[in-house]
Order: C-alpha cells, then structure tokens, then sequence
C-alpha cells in the first residue's frame, strides 16, 4: 500500500482564519440586507429548536397518562380527532432493546458484553471505529497549543477548517 505523504497542519495556508475567508468572500460593501437575513433564520431555528424541546418533554409527560388510560380501557389504539379536525391514531408500540448491563459504579459494562460477544463467535456484531469528534477536538489542541500531531495520525486525517457565519443575541 503507498505511503501517504503528511497533511499540513491547521496554521498552515490551507486552513486560512475565518476573517480571512470572510474577507475573500465580500468583495465590495458589506450586504446588510443578506447578513439580515441569515441573522433572521439562525433567530428563527434557535426558537424552534427551544419550542421542540419544550413540545418533546410534554410529550414525555404525557406518555405514561396516555398508557394508563388505553390500558383501563383495554385498548391498544384509538383514533382520536385533533384541535384542526383532522384525526390521527394513538397506538402503543413495543420494541425490545438489547443494553450493556450497570456495573457497581453505575456505569454500562461494555466490556462484558464484547467478551461475551466474542465467546459467542459474534464479531460481527463488533467494530473498532473512533469518535470524530474527539478525534478533532484533539486536532483543535494541537493547533492551539502548537504541538504537532502525531506523523502517523496526520498523514491519515483530513485536516480543514470550516467557515460559517453565526450568530448570537447581542442586545
């Protein structure tokens, strides 16, 4: 297999500094009316997103009410109509899951389940993966810190830097 030469790091010309990308991308004046714009919709989806939270945890609430009462009436479905007038159907749904057993310290026992798995000739069932995030929150240390990556890792990562303008209440 050939060798793959090293990525630069994050501080190199490759990974230009957001202001700098913003700049390249703004020739001219500055377009208030779209920054307006995008400032509208990054408002309007942290609203939703707060009014999706506030709707899942009433529904939460609501879930052991809702069994409660189809169970004393030995239903497993209803058809219920809506506040607009349409209708829709509540039904219970039943899904087994398979969970690590809690260990004494409170915590999932991974590690007896991949033992088991393995015993049992399942290693299918088994990955060795990592978690990109933290794998680039690593990345972000090294560059900030100014301490460079491993030469192994680095030649086998994609290091870039994303631009994206965001926003935040500034009242």
């Amino acid at each position: 297999m050939p060798s793959r030469a090293p990525q630069p790091m994050p501080d190199e010309q490759t990974h230009p500094e957001p202001a700098a990308a913003i700049n390249e991308a703004v020739e001219g004046q500055l377009d208030t009316n779209l920054l307006r714009q995008l400032g509208e919709r990054i408002a309007r989806k942290k609203e939703l997103k707060a009014q999706l939270k506030q709707l899942e945890e009433e529904m939460r609430d609501l879930q052991e009410p809702c069994m409660n009462t189809l169970a004393a009436a030995g239903m497993e479905n209803a058809r219920i109509e809506l506040e607009d007038g349409s209708r829709m159907t509540l039904h219970l749904h039943s899904q087994l899951w398979a969970r690590p057993i809690v260990d004494e310290g409170g915590s999932p026992n991974r590690a007896a389940v991949v033992e088991a798995l393995r015993e049992e000739g399942m290693d299918d069932f088994l990955k060795e993966d990592f978690n990109v995030q933290q794998l680039s929150g690593f990345a972000r240390e090294c560059d900030r810190s100014g301490v460079e990556m491993p030469e192994r890792l680095a030649a086998v990562l994609d290091l870039h830097t994303t631009v994206e303008v965001r926003g935040r209440s500034s009242r």
